[in-house]
């Protein structure tokens, strides 16, 4: 007699009530909509997100390209992959502003084609399959920050493929070959995603080793083994294209990158303190009228569904959830800066989430240790890998909160297992509801403010930008003050005097656009992204012999905001940088050339030679206080 552990953890509903079958669906209409919908988006937003502070990738990978080493040369605080994967489609593709989009272009294809295929593991009807898949999509989407020519993608892609490979070897005979071959796979894409964001990779591993010991244990060291060598193998692969030995690596993507965010005991109490964090943001008097709404919404329809069957109670029940939806989403349509009850139910959600999760990891623990051969229900353990991921995005977000956006995305499609069949058929329609009205909210938000982080603000699609033909990088579309900025900085830089040097900072988006290489290879000087060391060798480079230009974007509360997190509110090295730029303007060392905004960027270009003329007049327009582009401030 066969030990229950040895069977596959997903059966068919004919056979157990409480677990599927991961036999692909048959294609449908439906999950070929859900794939443009989000293509669609996902589109539009790669078309619109061009953002004031573009161009880091861009120059480590032409300086990849052209032989630099990214950690003995540059002292890169960030890891590899991502610059590889860039330098990569440069060399295939070139610089063009549109050829910098068919990467980000193949992770959206890459994200959708695994949120469907994780879609198809349901047992639901085509179109309810469609709108999770849609849903699961538009919840990655929701933090104001994230855009498809960015590494956070390609980390969620390897996340999610990790998920999804765990469910299919579920469906598997469990033979040490097969867990073996599943596992390995499973280590090199931790591995892979270690070498893009080193916390998110790192959660990964240690969520999937742990799902493994608990779905696995008596393939416990044949599935562990895999893992690290799947690691392993990742590992040596990225170090050895980059070009660069493990030392080095380890010296600035880790040690001095630590040291960034505060030292190792800072980052590694702060997962400690989440429970904490999000209890204590979700305070507030909305939070109980936003569990209202839910809770209203989810009984109504409930009701709607167990009592009545006419087509006339669902039409009305349609027109009062569209009116909700209506008055939820208007204010996004309309206006900026309008909080709604999405984030106070995502954050109360989380914080329960992970209470719930950490209890039911404990629990299954406690259940193997007193001997039970396996798992009464082994998909608890697939929980592991979105707690993991809340957990590892803490390390790197101090006393902020993490984004738990892919991680409600993984749970989309690993709560109904945890149910039975007839639970989760008989909960599908009132969790729907609630989910395309939080769907509809995030894409409403989306289209009026595609990305946000910093000063750096992207306006609403398609609204303000115009296609302009660069000299250098071909058609782009921009927003219409970004450019009328950029083209009378590099105006002033390109015709001035030799030498036509210039350092762009804290990103070198004043180097892209103008066509010239940073100086002295500081591709960018970022509050969290260059250490200490850097910064002063830069300090004593710009007092000795600085460059012709200086493009400076000025913006002393986002010094302030990285002492206060990462630094307990203590001085950063990046203070006395912004205090030397604003004494030797005031001083009359440097000229002030151009003091303009973009949106929420204020953006200053000095001229370091002495060249007295009329326009040093521009001097007694700065305050040193800066908040200028922002009258919020």
């Amino acid at each position: 007699m066969p030990i229950q552990q040895e069977q596959p953890i997903v059966r068919s509903p004919g056979t157990s009530p409480a677990r599927w079958s991961l036999e692909p669906a048959a294609h449908s209409i439906w999950e070929w909509l859900a794939a443009a919908a989000c293509v669609l988006l996902g589109v539009t937003l790669i078309l619109n997100i061009h953002p004031i502070g573009d161009g880091m990738w861009f120059w480590y990978a032409v300086d990849l390209r052209h032989g630099v080493r990214l950690y003995r040369d540059l002292h890169l605080a960030l890891q590899p992959l991502y610059v590889l994967c860039t330098a990569a489609f440069q060399s295939v593709f070139g610089v063009s502003w549109l050829a910098s989009k068919v990467f980000p272009l193949v992770q959206l294809l890459a994200l959708t084609f695994v949120l469907v295929r994780l879609g198809r593991c349901l047992p639901f009807a085509a179109w309810q399959r469609a709108l999770l898949t849609t849903i699961a999509f538009l919840l990655i989407l929701q933090p104001s920050t994230y855009r498809f020519d960015d590494y956070h993608v390609t980390s969620d892609v390897f996340t999610l493929t990790s998920l999804l490979l765990l469910l299919l070897l579920g469906s598997r005979p469990r033979t040490s070959t097969t867990v073996a071959r599943f596992s390995f796979f499973m280590g090199v894409g931790a591995g892979l995603a270690a070498m893009t964001r080193l916390n998110d990779g790192a959660a990964l591993g240690v969520g999937v080793s742990l799902a493994l010991l608990l779905l696995y244990p008596r393939r416990a060291i044949a599935a562990l083994s895999s893992v690290v060598a799947g690691v392993v193998v990742a590992w040596g692969a990225v170090l050895l294209l980059a070009r660069e030995t493990p030392a080095d690596w380890w010296q600035y993507s880790i040690r001095a990158a630590s040291q960034i965010k505060g030292g190792t005991g800072n980052i590694l109490y702060t997962p400690v303190l989440l429970p904490y964090h999000l209890l204590l943001n979700s305070l507030s008097w909305k939070t109980p009228v936003a569990f209202a709404i839910v809770a209203g919404l989810f009984v109504a329809t409930r009701e709607v569904q167990r009592r009545y069957r006419s087509g006339v109670a669902w039409l009305t029940y349609a027109a009062v959830w569209a009116a909700v939806l209506l008055a939820l989403c208007a204010p996004l349509v309309y206006h900026t800066q309008v909080q709604t009850p999405l984030e106070l139910v995502v954050r109360v959600t989380v914080f329960v989430g992970l209470v719930a999760a950490v209890g039911v990891v404990v629990w299954c623990v406690l259940w193997l240790l007193r001997g039970r051969p396996a798992l009464p229900r082994p998909t608890f353990a697939l929980l592991l890998l979105p707690l993991w991921h809340l957990l590892g995005g803490a390390l790197t977000a101090s006393n902020a909160l993490p984004d738990p956006y892919l991680s409600l995305s993984m749970l989309v499609f690993l709560l109904p297992l945890l149910v039975t069949v007839t639970q989760a058929q008989a909960l599908v329609i009132p969790v729907l509801a609630n989910l395309v009205l939080v769907g509809s909210i995030i894409a409403a938000g989306k289209l009026r403010n595609p990305y946000f982080w910093w000063t750096y603000d992207d306006g609403p699609v398609y609204r303000d930008r115009v296609w302009y033909h660069h000299p250098q990088l071909g058609p782009m579309y921009i927003e219409s003050q970004q450019l009328a900025l950029m083209s009378e900085l590099c105006a002033r830089v390109n015709t001035g005097p030799a030498p036509h040097d210039l350092l762009s900072m804290p990103f070198p988006y004043a180097n892209y656009f103008c066509g010239i290489a940073p100086w002295r290879g500081y591709v960018q000087t970022w509050y969290d992204t260059s250490s200490a060391a850097t910064i002063h060798t830069l300090i004593g480079q710009l007092q000795t012999a600085p460059p012709h230009w200086i493009a400076y974007e000025y913006d002393p509360v986002a010094v302030t905001g990285h002492e206060i997190t990462y630094h307990q509110g203590k001085p950063m090295a990046h203070r006395e940088l912004k205090d030397l730029v604003v004494h030797k303007i005031e001083s009359g060392e440097w000229t002030l050339r151009q003091h303009t905004c973009s949106r929420m960027s204020e953006w200053v270009l000095i001229e370091t030679l002495r060249v007295p003329d009329a326009e040093n007049g521009l001097r007694s327009r700065f305050d040193p206080k800066g908040g200028v582009c922002r009258p919020d401030l």
